[in-house]
């Protein structure tokens, strides 16, 4: 989806842990370098109208989709919950009355070995079900290179049933089940800076106090930790900690909806489980001096009920949302510990300062719990033949409690509540019913919380505020019987901004400040015959702090700049696309499709750490596929990133306290061979 949509990027790792979604659409997401549990998305990200509370875990397996669309700007007066940043809608595909399914194995590069299948069974004519499965499974592409761990590969199954009864034309009611189990090591983090202080960081403490009597495997004695364990590969480090990604998910969805007339209700009820744990050798090398291991369990449910209505020339829609979750976290986060069990300096023989000094946290952390409750409101009124308004207004009130088992934090219990109102307004001319023009205003609201990972005491567990985005935009849609063309400008004011930074050890959000943000974006799509078609798209995005706000950004050891660049805002982005088909003969159809994406340079990270700031680059995707005239097989062969980029997936870094910054690079050129089997009345 990120290929071929401007403005939208979406990285899957952070910290070295896969099965993370970082989505960021004109500059505004949330970072991939660590997370928080009383954090929410700047994009939502939805399966089935359900909202996924938590970026970890929301990788999901799930195959058998009918359509992601991606909505650009605030969201909140029309379904869910609010963002800030806009919407990521997965839609999976219904059962369907006739008896139908395929199954599909692709194999490839990295020992690829992937099954799926779907299988679409009626059980009368009003009751409907479908069942959907896969175990995707591939090699790692990155290495340790003091032990020989593999990095990166890729172990997950998925199962989902959907079951839909069509009680009427006016009724219908679909409940579905879907579980994902995840069982892999995280993805290749690698070193990208080292250089410890010896008078400020944690390694610089351990080269003093540990590091004169130590001895390494295939380093010798006396080892520091210094830029020895730089390596000349992106795709290797020297880690000898765990290094994980276990994550078990599961989600249960009631969608009920009537219509009768112009008139339309609809519920939908979900409940999401997720438990996941993910391990990290920070520092990456066979040194022991931060190494992390944190599990996490979470339940969230929600529902809404909406009203919509259509008269004549007005549309409403009036909805109320409400969105409940808990959640628990166990860490076992050392730091430095063999610096604790030194009594003197080895070669001064003074007392150490860190003796018996326990740092980091292992145990029961802390506990966290989210309530929101929203109403809105939704109008669209035809002014006239061809010119219509809307307005829309949404109040939320949401509270977030955060609770501390660690006994880390004096204030062992906190709650803080937040309340906004989000109006928005728009015009739409159609110029004929297949091209518009259209402007509009809206406001975007996201919620404070707290900082829930403690490693070293403190008083209270520290706030953050909410973030909010005042969107203008102005654009046209025009489809025509060969071509279709969309086109926006828009203008952000982005206040309160929440971004993460490592700070005194411990990961942080903090409220940054103000930016302005203004960019443009062309999509367009060109289908001169029935065998040819061509997709384009181009954006630009200036993206620029306007304000810092020093109370906010004090007591940073690593401070913002207003001269500072947004992260994962790239100024250009391009994206092509060609597909062309051909019928060979009696036998079916045969098809060529090229996909090829480019990305301006980017920072990764709050603080714009250079080392982790990704260069301009570029992916190419290209696919050979041929399809039998029935339908029945399907036979393709693909390559992607085929001019083997290394790029940075995700990065960051801790310099006061660590002398380090890391970066993830993403799996270099890969290719596979699929085959697909479909059979039934109705193969999809």
């Amino acid at each position: 989806v990120a290929s071929y949509t401007p403005h939208l990027v979406w990285d899957q790792s952070f910290l070295g842990a896969g099965n993370f979604s970082a989505v960021f659409i004109r500059g505004i997401g949330q970072s991939a370098s660590f997370f928080e549990s009383s954090a929410d998305p700047a994009v939502g990200v939805y399966l089935d109208g359900v909202y996924i509370g938590r970026a970890i875990g929301s990788v999901l397996g799930i195959h058998d989709i009918g359509q992601i669309e991606v909505l650009r700007g605030p969201q909140g007066t029309l379904f869910g919950r609010n963002t800030t940043g806009g919407a990521v809608l997965v839609t999976t595909l219904q059962a369907v009355p006739e008896p139908s399914g395929w199954g599909d194995v692709t194999t490839g590069s990295d020992n690829r070995l992937d099954a799926r299948g779907v299988l679409n069974v009626p059980i009368s004519d009003t009751v409907l079900t479908r069942f959907s499965a896969s175990s995707l499974n591939q090699d790692g592409y990155g290495s340790s290179l003091q032990n020989g761990a593999e990095f990166g590969y890729i172990n997950t199954d998925s199962a989902r049933a959907t079951l839909r009864w069509l009680h009427s034309d006016d009724l219908n009611v679909t409940l579905s089940y879907d579980r994902s189990r995840t069982r892999q090591d995280a993805p290749v983090l690698t070193l990208a800076f080292a250089d410890a202080d010896p008078m400020s960081s944690l390694t610089g403490a351990y080269n003093f106090f540990v590091a004169p009597t130590n001895s390494v495997e295939g380093f010798g004695n006396g080892v520091p930790w210094d830029d020895r364990f730089l390596t000349p590969s992106e795709l290797t480090n020297f880690a000898t900690g765990q290094t994980l990604t276990d994550v078990d998910s599961e989600g249960l969805t009631a969608t009920v909806e009537w219509r009768s007339g112009d008139v339309t209700i609809k519920s939908i009820t979900g409940y999401r489980s997720l438990e996941s744990k993910w391990g990290s050798d920070t520092e990456m090398s066979p040194l022991t001096i931060v190494e992390s291991t944190i599990a996490t369990d979470q339940d969230q449910f929600s529902q809404e009920f909406t009203l919509q209505v259509a008269t004549g020339q007005r549309a409403w829609l009036a909805g109320v949302y409400y969105f409940d979750e808990d959640a628990s976290e166990e860490d076992s986060v050392i730091i430095i510990p063999d610096v604790a069990e030194v009594p003197t300096v080895p070669v001064f023989g003074v007392p150490n300062p860190l003796f018996g000094v326990a740092l980091g946290n292992i145990g029961p952390a802390t506990s966290s719990s989210g309530e929101s409750v929203a109403a809105f409101f939704h109008l669209d009124y035809g002014l006239s033949d061809r010119l219509s308004a809307y307005t829309g207004l949404r109040y939320t009130r949401e509270k977030k409690t955060a609770v501390d088992n660690s006994g880390l934090v004096a204030n062992r219990q906190t709650s803080k509540s937040f309340n906004e109102l989000s109006p928005t307004v728009g015009l739409q001319y159609f110029v004929d019913p297949n091209l518009q023009f259209y402007a509009s205003a809206s406001r975007g609201f996201k919620s404070g919380g707290f900082n829930t990972i403690v490693l070293i005491p403190r008083d209270d567990f520290l706030p953050f505020k909410p973030e909010g985005v005042t969107a203008y935009e102005l654009g046209l849609k025009m489809k025509r019987e060969r071509f279709s063309l969309a086109a926006a400008t828009f203008l952000y004011d982005y206040e309160d901004i929440q971004f993460p930074v490592f700070n005194d050890v411990a990961p942080e959000f903090r409220n940054a400040a103000e930016a302005e943000m203004q960019g443009a974006e062309v999509e367009l799509v060109i289908a001169p015959t029935s065998a040819i078609s061509f997709q384009a798209g181009v954006s630009y995005l200036d993206a620029e702090y306007s304000r810092l706000d020093a109370e906010d950004l004090a007591g940073l050891v690593a401070p913002i700049s207003i001269d500072n660049e947004l992260p994962n805002a790239p100024e250009w982005t391009v994206n092509l696309g060609l597909r062309w088909t051909t019928d060979i003969r009696q036998l079916g159809q045969f098809t060529l499709r090229g996909d090829y994406s480019w990305r301006d340079d980017m920072y990764k990270d709050a603080i714009n750490t250079p080392e982790v700031k990704q260069p301009a680059h570029g992916l190419l995707f290209a696919a050979a596929e041929f399809a039998s005239n029935d339908g029945r097989w399907t036979l393709s062969l693909f390559g992607d990133n085929l001019t083997d980029e290394r790029y940075i997936a995700a990065g960051g870094s801790n310099k006061p306290d660590f002398g380090l910054a890391y970066a993830t690079y993403a799996r270099p050129r890969t290719w596979g061979l699929s085959a697909r089997y479909s059979f039934g009345q109705a193969p999809n």
